[in-house]
């Protein structure tokens, strides 16, 4: 396996493990600091450092990923195999967490008046678990827009359609063979699930009847909001490839259709940012009687 290369278990396990320890310590050190220049922090301000300590994790998981592009078989066998342990692991979890929620409740209530050991090792592993699941999140991520570089998109182009045009993006490259074989990006060693992965490729009907399932199960953990957007970008793609067909469409995939994700990206943006602004607008309300008593008064 040469240094452009990772093995499955590697992506799936190790990967987003080291993701998940590495955000967890930057997490206490960033609340931490944070708590000792501001005692009295907003939640606003804890979700920010939150969400800043996530991104350095993902940051420095993303140095040390293989810079080699996703190929057709490592991308699906990969993002299948992610969206099937993501949102089956995050089932689970809430089941488990439903059924015992109340002594979940008991548990870190006490906390606020005797800090135990075993709370706080439980409360460590159940972070680590869902970190687990970001960081799953997070490789994945990377493996889609590598394989959108594959494709010949440029970096600032991926970066631009997200997060609502990048589906956009990277359906084709799920759904689409490759033009050239090259080494592949992800090595699998378990010889049942490459000859899966052949068969996915090597007929257009299951490819499409393995990217359904995937999206439609992956909402569970991504929310089916997400699996609908990226549903009606596989619409969208499909009408584009019937009109142009393939060797047409394989060229415009680096120019229009590229700029099409973007400018879908942007006017969603405004769009959600334009129906926030209206729902927070404030409620003024004139009373005509009030009107009246005031012309009355003049």
């Amino acid at each position: 396996m040469s240094i452009n290369q990772k093995s499955l278990l590697s992506w799936l396990v190790w990967t987003p493990l080291k993701f998940s320890v590495l955000a967890l310590v930057l997490l206490f050190l960033f609340i931490f600091a944070l708590y000792m220049i501001y005692p009295d922090a907003s939640n606003m301000l804890i979700a920010l450092t939150t969400l800043v300590g996530i991104i350095c994790a993902a940051a420095c998981i993303y140095h040390k990923l293989p810079k080699k592009n996703m190929d057709q078989k490592s991308f699906i066998a990969l993002t299948n195999l992610q969206m099937l342990v993501v949102s089956t692991a995050f089932i689970i979890a809430m089941l488990l967490i439903n059924e015992y929620k109340d002594v979940i409740v008991m548990r870190f209530w006490l906390v606020n008046y005797q800090i135990n050991a075993s709370v706080l090792a439980i409360a460590t592993l159940i972070a680590v678990f869902f970190l687990y699941l970001i960081g799953i999140f997070v490789t994945s991520l990377y493996a889609k827009y590598s394989r959108c570089r594959e494709m010949g998109i440029s970096a600032w182009k991926i970066i631009l359609s997200m997060p609502f045009g990048f589906s956009l993006l990277w359906t084709p490259g799920y759904l689409l063979k490759d033009q050239n074989k090259s080494t592949p990006a992800v090595s699998i060693h378990s010889k049942w699930y490459s000859k899966i992965t052949e068969k996915i490729i090597n007929n257009q009907l299951y490819t499409v009847f393995s990217f359904i399932i995937m999206v439609v199960y992956s909402g569970f953990f991504y929310g089916f909001n997400a699996s609908f957007i990226t549903l009606a970008s596989v619409v969208i793609f499909a009408i584009w490839f019937k009109i142009s067909g393939l060797s047409s469409f394989r060229q415009q995939q680096k120019k229009l259709y590229s700029y099409t994700s973007i400018i879908l990206n942007i006017l969603v943006l405004i769009g959600i940012i334009g129906y926030s602004s209206l729902q927070h607008a404030p409620d003024v309300t004139v009373n005509i009687s009030d009107i009246e008593t005031v012309e009355t008064t003049n």
